[in-house]
């Protein structure tokens, strides 16, 4: 039996009493609005203090929104798990999965290392521009689970205090290297297809993949450069002696060990389901999340598997899979009761006629701020998203350029180890709760200076 902490028993008495006082007759407005804010606060109050596992929070917020009928039906309470968005992150899970066995990647990664890593920062730099590279594709978490085995390994050539000032340094790049590079295409992110989601139906217009990509790419360019400069700075990595770097080297280098058939497979497989995204900007019957799921089939076909049932379970992520899923039911209950419209009229107060680069701050400025106290990234995005539509269209703004803006503010929720990929390297005990901040809050202003420059530079050439 697991005992729980104070804080715990605190946070589980406040959740149940906000439940409880939206029952009491009298006590608050008895609409659907209300209601629902009171399953949102319970459930995001049980998942940032996990005083349950996450799963069964999240299907007990489920049933708790048909009870408090915050939805019209049990199917509405349920439609977060029909969303194609849950099952493009786990057939993203299976691809990273395969990548794992696939001798071409680990000789392309020590290539990288080869030709950059002449110090421990080139390292670092190698390190995060491959995470950030491949997180573009994959999920973010899988991207982070794929390298930090390699930084783990490069930080045994250290001893005393300076490995454990170096596995700091390490672990906080790869987890802000993992969500940085998520927002360069619309297969880096469930977040970026909710955004994507969330335009369709404000505007009944998508994003095509290429068109995300034209502004995705410069953003983590931008943002990466910045978290090498701000990580580095706040933090200094302790030199490693040339031997040591050269140890790590030769026990990545895999001789004369000749790549197979099912490596061919692997890189081939992949390459086509990228090109078939890509190719989803012309094509519109290539819809990401088909394709993704497509290309998890193909990992299993006879004579070609590449990975078994019980291999896949195991990397996939069960509890984000329940995260979204739930997040985007309460998301729609949300929108449905009129809880957006309220919270819009919160957060941007009489806000109008502002200039574009104006609105684009605000935008990012209150994303970040709504993040605070919302610190789980697929909680943000359906609860801000309608928001952020409902705000432009009333405003005669592009709904697709904010909207796009807040989805990826809420990429960088790194603030405090809370959201999915921190919550991964956090457990590798590299860094306190507090040192991820010293570096973080640089990040997301710096963030908000990032958008309201290139995106109107961006929109000139590529309008969204």
């Amino acid at each position: 039996m697991t005992k729980l902490k104070p804080h715990q028993i605190i946070a589980g008495i406040v959740a149940v009493l906000v439940l409880v006082a939206a029952l009491i007759p009298g006590l608050l407005a008895d609409t659907a609005a209300t209601r629902t804010l009171a399953v949102l606060l319970f459930t995001l109050i049980m998942l940032i203090f996990e005083i349950m596992p996450l799963p069964i929070v999240c299907l007990l917020s489920v049933a708790l929104l048909f009870a408090f009928k915050c939805v019209n039906s049990f199917s509405d309470a349920l439609c977060g798990y029909a969303n194609h968005i849950l099952y493009f992150t786990m057939a993203s899970f299976g691809l990273s999965a395969a990548l794992t066995k696939s001798l071409y990647c680990q000789r392309l990664l020590f290539w990288l290392f080869k030709r950059l890593g002449k110090s421990a920062r080139q390292i670092l730099v190698s390190i995060m521009l491959s995470t950030a590279v491949l997180s573009a594709f994959i999920s973010n978490v899988a991207a982070t689970v794929i390298f930090m085995p390699f930084a783990l390994q490069f930080l045994e050539n250290y001893e005393g205090e300076a490995k454990v000032k170096a596995k700091r340094v390490f672990m906080i790049g790869i987890t802000l290297a993992a969500m940085i590079g998520g927002m360069s295409t619309p297969a880096g992110s469930s977040i970026n297809l909710l955004v994507i989601d969330a335009v369709e139906n404000s505007t009944g217009a998508g994003i095509p993949f290429v068109k995300w990509m034209m502004y995705g790419i410069p953003i983590t360019a931008c943002m990466l450069a910045l978290a090498i400069f701000f990580l580095t700075l706040v933090f200094k990595l302790p030199a490693l002696p040339s031997q040591g770097i050269e140890s790590f080297l030769t026990s990545l280098s895999h001789g004369d060990q000749k790549a197979g058939r099912q490596d061919r497979y692997i890189i081939i497989l992949v390459g086509l389901t990228i090109a078939a995204w890509i190719a989803s900007s012309w094509i519109p019957a290539l819809h990401t999340s088909m394709v993704a799921l497509v290309a998890l089939a193909f990992l299993f076909i006879p004579g070609h598997a590449v990975l078994t049932w019980d291999e896949f379970s195991r990397a996939n992520s069960w509890p984000a899979f329940f995260i979204a899923g739930t997040m985007i039911s309460v998301g729609s209950a949300v929108v449905s009761s009129g809880l957006a419209e309220q919270i819009s009229s919160v957060l941007f107060p009489g806000v109008t006629g502002l200039p574009l680069p104006v609105a684009l701050a605000l935008i990012a400025g209150a994303t970040f701020i709504f993040m605070v106290a919302v610190p789980v990234a697929p909680a943000s995005a359906n609860i801000l998203l309608p928001i952020v539509c409902m705000f432009a269209n009333a405003n005669g703004m592009n709904p697709v350029m904010l909207a796009m803006v807040c989805g990826l503010c809420v990429e960088n929720c790194y603030l405090l180890p809370l959201d999915t990929v921190p919550v991964v390297t956090f457990s590798q005990n590299g860094y306190k709760m507090f040192d991820l901040p010293k570096v973080t809050i640089w990040l997301q202003l710096s963030m908000i200076i990032v958008v309201c420059l290139l995106f109107p530079l961006l929109n000139t050439i590529a309008p969204l």
